[in-house]
């Protein structure tokens, strides 16, 4: 007797995102979300993808309910602050990170997302003190190298900033965006 096909295993929420399947990751999460009204981590996975799929106001919409269950939560702040932030709502993002700092004092993503604010806006001092806790990881995290170079660069010294640069054109750890800034500004 011929045996059946083997069952593929179901598809994660993170696999679906990985994969570019957002309209299949956000029916997921609606069913997540159906099945589970009261779980704050399950309107985050709702607004991941819905904010994946560039659906940002309802993507808004589903962190407010997620920070609705769980005021304050580091990770719900950070997640509506990168939405607010690709809105363009600069203030407001930044004002989620220093949230999320202030509960978390060490959070990267809080920190990086807030410097970079702040370097976009031209604001040196708010840049580098934001920037400043992430230093000891620039060896680890090319990203923070990148940051520090472009900081370098608004503040007029350009040999900071090659100097942080060196190494790191064509580096894994950048993503393209930064790959192309730091060839512009090498």
């Amino acid at each position: 007797m011929p045996r059946p096909p083997p069952v593929p295993p179901p598809r994660t929420f993170e696999s679906l995102l990985r994969e570019g399947r957002f309209e299949e990751a956000i029916r997921e999460s609606e069913s997540g979300v159906r099945l589970a009204p009261g779980d704050p981590a399950a309107w985050a996975r709702l607004a991941t993808s819905l904010s994946a799929a560039r659906r940002l106001e309802p993507s808004l919409d589903a962190w407010d309910r997620a920070l609705g269950l769980a005021a304050g939560s580091p990770d719900l702040l950070c997640g509506k602050g990168g939405v607010l932030q690709a809105r363009g709502r600069v203030r407001e993002a930044a004002a989620l990170y220093r949230q999320a700092l202030a509960r978390e004092p060490g959070r990267f993503d809080a920190a990086f997302n807030l410097a970079l604010l702040a370097v976009e806006a031209g604001d040196w001092a708010a840049a580098d003190a934001a920037l400043s806790p992430l230093q000891p990881l620039r060896e680890s995290m090319p990203g923070v190298r990148w940051l520090t170079a472009r900081l370098a660069v608004g503040r007029g010294d350009a040999a900071a900033a090659r100097a942080e640069l060196s190494g790191l054109v064509g580096h894994p750890g950048l993503a393209p965006l930064q790959q192309a800034d730091a060839w512009m500004l090498l």
